[in-house]
């Protein structure tokens, strides 16, 4: 299924953290405070619980959100993007290989 992770958050250090699970889970930055990606509901749960966790250890941002969703595949086609497009292939999980 295809993801997106929107947050707001004010604090440096809890972005980074965040944005880093993000990113080890596969997903790629669209914006500075989007990310994009595929992943399945196992993933996407345990992604949820790692901001759940970093957000609940960090007590400055109250007023801090993330928004975690996903985007069927008529929905994906369906969606209006103005300026920078959104090239669904740069988001897809690419094949890989473990060596070792």
């Amino acid at each position: 299924m295809f993801v997106w992770v929107a947050y707001d958050i004010s604090d440096n250090n809890l972005r980074t953290r965040i944005a880093d699970h993000c990113k080890d889970l596969g997903l790629v930055r669209f914006q500075k405070s989007i990310f994009l990606g595929e992943s399945d509901r196992a993933t996407l749960q345990m992604l949820a619980s790692l901001i759940r966790r970093e957000m609940e250890e960090d007590a400055s941002g109250e007023e801090d959100s993330v928004a975690i969703g996903t985007l069927c595949g008529s929905c994906q086609k369906s969606l209006i993007t103005l300026g920078k497009p959104v090239d669904g292939s740069k988001y897809r999980r690419r094949p890989f290989v473990i060596i070792g």
